[in-house]
């Protein structure tokens, strides 16, 4: 297969992805989201009716589960495993990153080590709201891959905005008890 056959072959696939990926949640994001087009990532909000501790507590509990594993903890430092099923484009995915707790208002985390993500690294932030009663959570991501085909960026970042989304809710559905979605998402 030569090189324009190859390049016409990925890009139909990108093409395609983008179709069965983005169309169908496009009004859903339309209702409880604001996205601002940057090059560093997003930042997603919302509001738990829970206090900050609580709202930690949870972001620690959600490290185990079949996608994510705790791998060493030292300390405020915790290295974790995650594993990304049926990306667009990529496929199967597997990236190390660590963690680091600054409770119960924040937590960091970068990128260790990864062969499909060059960049995996952003942050948690909670803010006590109705005298420590409800958190404002913001959850930051930063994403880049080493794909480099036409349209990878809009994957990539629509891949983002949704694990934010699931991760936020996931949250507030651990604090709660109800999965509502009452998310926004903000330039970093």
């Amino acid at each position: 297969m030569g090189r324009s056959a190859l390049q016409r072959t990925l890009l139909n696939i990108v093409a395609a992805s983008a179709v069965l990926f983005l169309a169908p949640q496009a009004g859903e994001a339309r209702y409880d989201c604001q996205f601002r087009k940057h090059c560093d990532g997003f930042t997603g909000s919302i509001v738990v009716k829970g206090s900050p501790d609580e709202v930690f507590s949870a972001i620690r509990d959600s490290r185990t589960s079949e996608r994510r594993k705790v791998l060493s903890v030292s300390g405020n430092r915790v290295l974790l495993e995650e594993k990304f099923a049926g990306l667009p484009v990529i496929g199967d995915a597997k990236c190390k990153y660590r963690e680091i707790e600054i409770p119960p208002r924040r937590i960091d985390y970068e990128i260790v080590q990864s062969r499909q993500f060059k960049r995996f690294d952003g942050k948690w932030e909670l803010s006590p709201l109705m005298e420590g009663k409800a958190t404002l959570v913001k959850l930051t991501s930063c994403i880049d891959t080493y794909i480099k085909v036409p349209f990878s960026k809009r994957i990539t970042d629509h891949g983002n905005k949704k694990d934010i989304r699931r991760r936020l809710v996931d949250i507030k559905s651990r604090v709660e008890g109800s999965s509502r979605r009452h998310i926004s998402y903000a330039h970093k």
